[in-house]
């Protein structure tokens, strides 16, 4: 239900930014519909092994502890959404800084996370049960590295965003507060995605729960 609600949001979201935006370069244009096609496609597959879950193999007693389309759906389309949307934040902070060093390190660490996200793809799809999927060391690792990179990187994004937005700040009234609410949006959007990041990569109990991986 919540992915469902979030789901519903990024299309008004969507909507509102061609709405707000029309004369953006067609590329930006084609991003943003890339991403939202992306997004339903995830969502699509999401509920159909939640439907198949809990209604058409609701008896069977591994019905949480088969793949499905779960190796592809979760990590392959999660890590390529990130990696996109990192790469148009990387673009932006060019244009914002025209540091390489920046750029490269953002590079790295979405080229980083979006290689573990395909190797836990992989090992997903060849292990067929979650259970099995984590009970792998090798597994472990690469669901690990996926999420410190994606942790890091969207933390560096919004900590080089922040300091190089606070340093345009302005004397003039309107300039100052619309500089303000960039930064504002910048740090809630890196805290959130951030946290949710170490939250479900930095478990504990991961070896022995399959529900970390979702």
């Amino acid at each position: 239900m919540a992915n469902w609600i979030l789901f519903g949001i990024l299309w008004v979201q969507g909507y509102l930014y061609y709405v707000a935006f029309p004369k953006d370069p067609r590329l930006l244009k084609w991003i943003v519909f890339g991403l939202l096609l992306l997004e339903t496609v995830q969502t699509m597959m999401w509920t159909q092994d939640t439907i198949e879950a809990f209604i058409t193999t609701f008896t069977d007693p591994n019905v949480f502890n088969i793949v499905r389309t779960v190796w592809f759906s979760i990590p392959f389309l999660t890590g390529l959404i990130a990696c996109i949307s990192q790469g148009f934040y990387c673009y932006r902070i060019w244009a914002l800084t025209r540091s390489k060093y920046a750029v490269t390190l953002i590079s790295m660490l979405a080229l980083g996370q979006f290689s573990a996200a395909i190797a836990v793809a992989v090992q997903t799809q060849r292990a067929r049960l979650l259970t099995r999927l984590l009970s792998r060391n090798g597994s472990l690792a690469s669901i690990g590295i996926w999420g410190a990179c994606s942790f890091a990187c969207d933390i560096t994004i919004a900590v080089i965003m922040t300091y190089n937005l606070r340093k345009r700040s302005t004397a003039f009234k309107n300039t100052h507060r619309i500089i303000a609410r960039l930064v504002r949006l910048t740090i809630e959007a890196g805290c959130v995605t951030g946290h949710t990041t170490s939250r479900h990569y930095s478990d504990p109990a991961v070896p022995t729960r399959a529900s970390a991986l979702l």
